[in-house]
């Protein structure tokens, strides 16, 4: 095993300022259940990995975040695509075109294309600690639990209300959310599959 590579000062003082900027921002604006959202939650992970320099934050973030993340950069270019055609953007981001939020809080959001070279290049520094993505699942679980219940079917927060876009089914609520916790428990152990043969193992 190779020895653990320190993340730069510098890396670690731009990522506190724009928490500094980008937590109190969401909460004013979008009050506290904003943070359930998977892409939230990972964002936190992400910057405590770096503080703590703690593989196995980094490693639990990865596992479940690479996917999910990469899928938000792809719809968000697609959605900007449509968009500048001059089509309506049906994706996961076409808030970021339309929205009575400000400008300024929507370009915060931007922060979802930096995201994923920000939770391999953890893992490529920290290592990858092959223990973390259990926890990672309990986590998004919990997530998905608190959406459920103390948010509203417009916030839709990880899509556990949206039964018509998402559920070509028509399965009842309950199944649903079984359903899609169970795809998202595989997508981490997948993901955490490929890192463990990509990555400098802990």
């Amino acid at each position: 095993m190779q020895t653990q590579k320190k993340i730069p000062r510098s890396f670690k003082w731009i990522f506190g300022l724009f928490i500094l900027v980008w937590f109190p921002s969401y909460f004013l604006n979008y009050g506290l259940s904003q943070f359930l959202w998977f892409s939230d939650i990972l964002l936190i992970e992400a910057f405590l990995a770096t503080c703590f320099e703690s593989s196995f934050i980094a490693s639990m973030a990865a596992s479940g975040g690479l996917l999910i993340t990469t899928g938000w950069v792809a719809d968000f270019f697609v959605s900007t695509s449509l968009y500048f055609l001059g089509s309506n953007s049906l994706g996961g981001t076409a808030y970021m075109f339309d929205s009575p939020y400000p400008l300024w809080l929507r370009l915060l959001s931007l922060f979802h294309l930096g995201l994923p070279l920000v939770l391999y290049g953890l893992i490529v520094r920290l290592g990858y600690d092959r223990r973390a993505w259990p926890l990672q699942i309990l986590l998004f679980f919990f997530a998905i639990v608190l959406a459920h219940h103390f948010s509203t079917p417009k916030e839709n927060i990880n899509l556990v209300y949206d039964y018509t876009i998402w559920n070509p089914m028509r399965w009842k609520p309950q199944t649903y959310l079984i359903v899609g916790s169970c795809i998202l428990a595989l997508s981490v152990f997948g993901t955490h599959l490929v890192l463990q043969k990509l990555v400098d193992k802990k």
